[in-house]
């Protein structure tokens, strides 16, 4: 079994064994989340110790004794284990086995790489931490002795992204920062990954930490302009465990210089535009085809000095990091990233308008292009969009009201929901189709055929955004089968046929043939087939972006034996005893709460893999809230509550499902703010939430088929769209208003 990221740990400070127990745990303690710390402790050639607070704690009356209590008199060396090792499984037998044998052992393992520390694995959990506060300020408020500080463990520093501007003629010096540059010139764009840099544009550097590496990976690097002239617009980027990056594919070539010869820069070769003023480009990095950064370059454009600067620092150039899902670039996270057959990424712009850059693999090379929407054009598209499903859900284009009944409901005959599927599925093809089209015609620049055959097998499709509530799109209603949108289709025979085998044997529709990219129908503008829809054909995700400082993309989540799933849930809902008792058959411990201040308890004391709110949704004073306990109370969680009760899953990270039931308050333009709560507060690794509100026998269905496919390992992107499916089998097509936060390769793994 591999060492994953999550056991690794990596706040060591380093002291050697002579060093006083007063002044290590003093160190220790002020560091920020110092429970989290641990002391590395030299205790001569290539043998370690391991100290927490917790730990020292336990030796309090010793340290009273004798203030000067040297850290190798507390210790035990530690286990080692070679970075390069894969089976900590083996090392954990053998952990044990020492354990049976009557050995005192620390209870970490070293782990090391070239006889030199870079991590500890904890192989058994510490007990007692409640004597810390009881013991703290004891320690605290005694003297350490002189040459005590523990040192933190040496930092990677040569995984820095730079960026700036050069001329043709000097491609290895960086322009004059007091210049502008002209208009209607040549310039290259240069990037380079490395050591940070006094001459790199960048204006957020993020601290790399010592971390795990244990694969090389290449870096798809991707520029997009409206205002640039761009004469070539991807290069690629060799990132390997060991030594510096250098480059694989150029871009762009300075004269007399090769890939080799470029000392790992990537050149662009760019034009400005004729008009003075602000230019910018989007530089993108991808990793298999997904996404993982984006940053902002904006350049002064102006024929001489004295010219406007962009900002009250006098800069003329700058680049701004603002969608991130890697801080480090580091192999360990990037490379367990599955490939993806297409990323599109959408931001709002200061203007109003709603850029889309889109990035399609079909294994061989990266199709690319851009385009802007003006400030209503998006907006109206997924209002039409959300129309349709509000019709398909409870008869009318209108919100939710209390007196809307769900059309779908399982006491409505079989052969009547039959009828409206078949229904609704033309009316949100038509709908599906136009959105897709608005959207992608001007990015796929001619080549829409192109796209379309790139995206005609099932595949990962991941959907970028720096999560503004107006970069929200109904992706999964994406439509790019061939339709005329004045005629009058019918629904696919093809499907017809599979439907009918699923509804009689209970089979999936995953593996027939629409649903693999195979549908007779391709190409026939008078046939509709739900494989069609990128919610029923692709495995889609929309990570949310990385904060300054925070946690890496989530792309496992670990367990033990079996999976936790902390239930929060109000009590009054008609379904909820049989739900209850499904979601007990499933292989997974619940821990289940109503009243909120259970719920609070409940998710401050457990560390889930899995946090699943079955409730209303409520907004007070334009702040959306979730409902808990019964309809007798009025009991809410706000966003704030997590903060405030120190509710948070660093280690765990699990995925958050909100399943809001009658209600308009978590609409995805309002449930944002408990997205950016559950991944910046609570580290979550992603949120599941809903386009419209939906109806209970809904929630349940998605919700029992998702889990169950999810709790099996099935990653995020699939096990949504096997539920969306499992839906559709049944004659309901509502499957399409399920929203992933989260990347589409996230899986569940026993460790």
């Amino acid at each position: 079994m591999p060492i994953r990221r999550a056991e690794l740990r990596i706040n060591l400070l380093r002291v050697g064994g002579d060093a006083t127990a007063v002044g290590a745990f003093q160190a220790l303690a002020k560091r920020p989340a110092s429970e989290r710390w641990l002391l590395l402790i030299d205790l001569g050639p290539a043998r370690y110790g391991i100290l927490g607070i917790a730990d020292l704690a336990r030796f309090v009356e010793q340290i009273q004794a004798n203030p000067e209590t040297p850290l190798h008199a507390l210790t035990d060396a530690c286990l080692p284990i070679d970075a390069d090792d894969d089976d900590l499984a083996a090392i954990r037998l053998h952990y044990d086995a020492l354990l049976q044998q009557g050995k005192q052992l620390n209870r970490h393992v070293i782990v090391l790489r070239g006889d030199q520390p870079i991590g500890a694995v904890e192989i058994k959990r510490a007990t007692g931490v409640g004597v810390l506060s009881t013991t703290t300020d004891t320690i605290l408020n005694m003297q350490a002795a002189p040459g005590s500080n523990p040192q933190q463990l040496e930092q990677r520093t040569d995984r820095y992204v730079n960026t700036n501007f050069t001329a043709l003629d000097l491609p290895r010096t960086r322009l004059d920062p007091g210049m502008p540059l002209a208009p209607r010139a040549s310039y290259y764009f240069r990037f380079w990954i490395g050591v940070p840099s006094a001459e790199s544009i960048e204006q957020q550097p993020t601290q790399i930490q010592a971390e795990l590496l244990t694969s090389d990976i290449e870096l798809v690097v991707i520029l997009f302009s409206e205002d640039f002239v761009l004469e070539a617009h991807q290069g690629t980027i060799f990132v390997p465990v060991h030594g510096a990056t250098h480059i694989k594919t150029a871009a762009s070539l300075p004269d007399g210089m090769t890939a080799a010869t470029s000392d790992g820069y990537l050149f662009f070769r760019v034009q400005t535009p004729a008009q003075t003023g602000i230019a910018t480009l989007r530089c993108s990095i991808y990793c298999n085809g997904m996404q993982i950064q984006s940053r902002l370059v904006s350049a002064v454009v102006a024929a001489g000095v004295p010219v406007q600067a962009l900002d009250d620092q006098g800069l003329l150039r700058r680049s701004v990091l603002d969608f991130n899902l890697s801080s480090s670039l580091a192999p360990q996270v990037l490379g367990s990233v599955q490939p993806h057959v297409l990323s599109l990424m959408l931001n709002s712009n200061s203007d109003g308008t709603h850029s889309f850059r889109v990035a399609a693999n079909d294994g061989q090379e990266l199709f690319s292009s851009s385009a802007t929407l003006s400030p209503t054009a998006l907006a109206n598209l997924v209002d039409l969009a959300r129309q349709r499903l509000h019709e398909a859900a409870w008869g009318n284009a209108g919100e939710y009201t209390p007196q809307s009944t769900y059309r779908y409901d399982t006491n409505t005959p079989l052969q009547t929901r039959l009828q409206y599927m078949r229904s609704d599925l033309i009316d949100m093809a038509k709908r599906g189709a136009i959105l897709y089209n608005s959207a992608i015609k001007d990015i796929a620049n001619g080549k829409q055929k192109s796209l379309r055959q790139i995206m005609q097998k099932p595949g990962m499709v991941q959907l970028a955004s720096k999560m503004n509530a107006s970069d929200i799109v109904p992706i999964a209603l994406f439509y790019d089968a061939l339709i005329d949108s004045l005629g009058s289709p019918t629904i696919c025979p093809q499907f017809e046929q599979s439907l009918a085998k699923a509804l009689e044997q209970g089979t999936s529709l995953i593996d027939e043939p629409c649903f693999t990219g195979n549908c007779p129908s391709s190409g026939d503008l008078s046939i509709v087939c739900p494989s069609g829809f990128w919610g029923f054909r692709q495995d889609i995700g929309m990570p949310y972006p990385v904060r300054p400082g925070g946690p890496e993309l989530a792309t496992r989540i670990g367990f033990v034996e079996k999976p936790q799933i902390g239930m929060a849930y109000f009590s009054d809902f008609p379904l909820l005893k049989g739900h209850l008792e499904h979601l007990g058959t499933l292989n997974a411990v619940l821990s289940e709460a109503s009243p909120r201040k259970d719920v609070l308890a409940l998710l401050q004391k457990s560390t889930p893999q899995l946090v699943y709110f079955y409730c209303h949704g409520a907004e007070i004073n334009t702040i959306p809230l979730i409902r808990v306990g019964a309809e007798s109370g009025a009991e809410y969680i706000a966003t704030d509550n997590f903060a405030n009760f120190a509710i948070d899953w660093p280690e765990q990270r699990p995925l958050v499902f909100i399943n809001g039931c009658h209600t308009t308050a978590l609409t995805p333009d309002k449930a944002i703010s408990f997205v950016k709560t559950f991944m910046e507060d609570t580290s979550a690794s992603g949120v599941i939430g809903t386009e419209i509100t939906i109806f209970e026998p809904l929630a349940q269905t998605f919700a029992e088929a998702f889990f169950q496919h999810f709790l099996a390992g099935v990653p995020l992107g699939r096990a949504i769209r096997m539920a969306r499916l499992a839906l559709l089998a049944q004659g309901n097509p509502l499957g399409l208003v399920y929203l992933p936060f989260a990347y589409a390769g996230l899986r569940m793994t026993q460790t």
